[in-house]
């Protein structure tokens, strides 16, 4: 994959989109679509217990969050990637990308990007260190990390499943988890 810092061309940086959300509660996107439905339409990663019984307790509140945030997020980045490519994110890449932000959101935002052909990019730095996962659609990433092991960085990379890669791969988990 290269070198981890230098993985995505023409990626756009979280902090050029907006910091307040474009949509109000009941508004619509381009598609006739409010976020509400988009975010229901993506809602996979709940179990069956919290849709059944209602029942929501503070971490299905904060992954609920989290997802509405992931979908503002790479709805921004659709928008971005239209204007420059006149096409649109590869959709099962986005999901990905929302699922995984939405399991995982205790972790700080990423910087989001896209590759020419729509696939989504998630990029955590801090200093040397940093976690770049690739969303390749079918619940599949490529990722590289770096990371310090005592004083010497290290890198690893390869494919891994979305689900419980940090379970796999904790040292990607520590490099995600720092805050500046």
């Amino acid at each position: 994959m290269g070198d981890v810092a230098g993985t995505a061309t023409n990626a756009y940086v979280k902090s050029d989109f907006d910091a307040q959300p474009r949509w109000k509660a009941g508004s619509a996107d381009r598609h006739g679509r409010s976020l509400v439905d988009r975010v229901q339409s993506e809602d996979d990663c709940f179990s069956s217990a919290e849709k059944t019984t209602g029942t929501i307790d503070e971490a299905s509140q904060l992954r609920a969050t989290r997802r509405a945030d992931a979908a503002h997020w790479l709805m921004q980045l659709e928008e971005l990637f239209q204007d420059d490519y006149g096409a649109s994110l590869a959709q099962a890449s986005r999901n990905d990308a929302s699922n995984f932000l939405a399991m995982n959101f205790t972790l700080p935002p990423p910087v989001l990007s896209a590759e020419e052909d729509g696939i989504v990019l998630a990029t955590w730095k801090r200093g040397a260190q940093s976690l770049v996962m690739r969303f390749k659609g079918s619940s599949t990433i490529d990722f590289a990390v770096a990371y310090l092991k005592g004083h010497d960085l290290t890198r690893a990379w390869g494919q891994a499943s979305i689900i419980g890669f940090f379970s796999d791969h904790p040292e990607a988990k520590k490099v995600a988890l720092i805050t500046d």
